[in-house]
């Protein structure tokens, strides 16, 4: 695709979105920290360029996100296990609401999903702005004006497509590690899932839970553990992933839950049906520490608290 070459402008402007995410990722406020963070990133920041790049081409070939998402996600984690695959409807309008851990999730979900129709509601932000192909498959979410992409979706899933929604609308945590966080943040889902439903004929909502995607070896990493907060953690073990192959080493889980019809979907039914497939993610990630195939995760220490400059740094 001579469109998106090394030496083309689309190339480097997702570089510097890249690097932009790597600055946020590790949170100082001081700029000749961030300019440091910067230029011992570019390289690895580069190589994460060429995988955009193969991600885009493989969109822009096959007119799907599917491909292209099996590509980089057996780029992005070891293994990806993946039950209730059967619960899928082949066909008609399916709204799929998932968890939303990090950046694998979407992956994960394009790879499983034997539906090759998949949009993706998104947020304007991050790394989408390097990221044009993909955004063709994407209902992009102004935030001034969000009853656009609600009108949207009503279309695309009356067409009979398949939308992915992350209802929470923000990340959160990997069920892999803490399942009971995970089950709380459900409360937090928007309420549109419903509406859809109202607005949709036939429409089949089919709630599913991705879990592992994050590195445990990076979340393991000495200066991933400085941060206290879990969510800060995760977002700099997730970014240390995508730069570096050496954490590339997650197998994640994907369960599918049961869809829900007519009737059926109330925003009740589907955290009910979340509930379960999240503690299945847990329960399988569970096994395979037991089993010895991931590490395990030691409790956070907060002995950096007293020494955290809030002037400077915001962990």
């Amino acid at each position: 695709m001579d469109d998106f070459s090394v030496f083309s402008k689309k190339f480097w402007k997702l570089t510097q979105v890249l690097l932009d995410t790597t600055v946020e990722a590790f949170r100082f406020k001081n700029p000749f920290i961030n300019a440091f963070i910067c230029s011992i990133s570019m390289v690895p920041n580069l190589r994460v360029s060429l995988l955009g790049q193969g991600f885009e081409e493989r969109i822009a070939q096959h007119k799907s996100v599917k491909p292209a998402g099996e590509w980089l996600l057996s780029r992005y984690s070891r293994e990806c296990l993946i039950t209730g695959v059967e619960c899928i409807p082949e066909t008609g309008p399916l709204l799929v609401v998932c968890n939303h851990s990090g950046m694998g999730d979407a992956l994960a979900v394009y790879a499983s999903l034997p539906r090759t129709d998949v949009y993706t509601v998104v947020l304007r932000q991050g790394i989408l702005k390097g990221l044009p192909q993909f955004e063709e498959f994407c209902i992009v979410i102004d935030q001034e004006k969000p009853a656009l992409a609600l009108k949207k979706m009503v279309s695309c899933l009356r067409e009979g497509n398949t939308i992915l929604m992350f209802p929470r609308g923000k990340i959160e945590d990997d069920p892999g590690l803490d399942v009971i966080s995970a089950q709380e943040t459900i409360a937090e889902w928007s309420e549109s899932i419903a509406l859809l439903a109202r607005r949709v004929p036939n429409l089949a909502v089919l709630p599913m839970a991705v879990g592992g995607v994050i590195s445990r070896q990076a979340l393991n990493n000495p200066i991933v553990r400085f941060y206290k907060q879990q969510t800060n953690r995760n977002f700099l073990a997730a970014t240390l992933q995508l730069m570096f192959p050496i954490y590339r080493d997650p197998i994640a889980s994907v369960a599918y839950g049961s869809p829900l019809r007519g009737d059926q979907i109330t925003m009740a039914n589907v955290r009910t049906e979340m509930r379960r497939v999240l503690r299945h993610v847990y329960d399988q990630q569970q096994d395979l520490v037991a089993a010895g195939r991931l590490s395990r995760i030691p409790q956070h220490s907060d002995v950096f608290e007293r020494i955290n400059d809030v002037n400077s740094f915001s962990p």
